[in-house]
């Protein structure tokens, strides 16, 4: 007796255990040992573990939960928040500053690429993009009156 649903958890949960945690491991060795190119390689199996992750979602034809959305965005907002803090504060040397930079970088690309892939080109800008009430949508110059 199979279920899917608990198989991809258990699939997509052990991808980020162990990429995650490796990532991690790497991106901070190369912090503190001042070393860009081992950043770098935590930011590669970052990159590794989302396509394994987007692979997964094709092989059993699902999307993103609400709960993986979530704590994407919640990590995505930690990191930031931390670079800040570093770059604010004058804790983060050049190198440092360049890895977390990539970090960033890589996140906003995979944070869109997210938005491509689940909403199409047109819908991921229609997620983002309100139009006020009344307005119609042949006003393609933006000069309706």
């Amino acid at each position: 007796m199979t279920n899917p649903v608990i198989e991809r958890s258990v699939l997509v949960f052990s991808t980020w255990t162990a990429l995650g945690m490796l990532s991690l491991a790497l991106f901070l060795q190369g912090l503190e040992a001042n070393q860009y190119g081992t950043a770098l390689a935590g930011i590669l199996l970052v990159i590794a573990a989302f396509v394994a992750h987007m692979v997964i979602n094709a092989l059993y034809r699902t999307g993103y939960t609400a709960g993986e959305t979530a704590l994407g965005l919640a990590a995505f907002g930690v990191v930031a928040l931390l670079v800040v803090i570093g770059f604010a504060t004058g804790r983060l040397d050049e190198r440092d500053f360049l890895a977390c930079l990539s970090l960033v970088a890589v996140l906003v690309v995979g944070f869109l690429s997210y938005l491509v892939t689940r909403y199409g080109l047109r819908g991921a800008y229609s997620t983002f993009h309100h139009k006020p009430e009344g307005s119609t949508d042949v006003d393609a110059g933006g000069d309706a009156r």
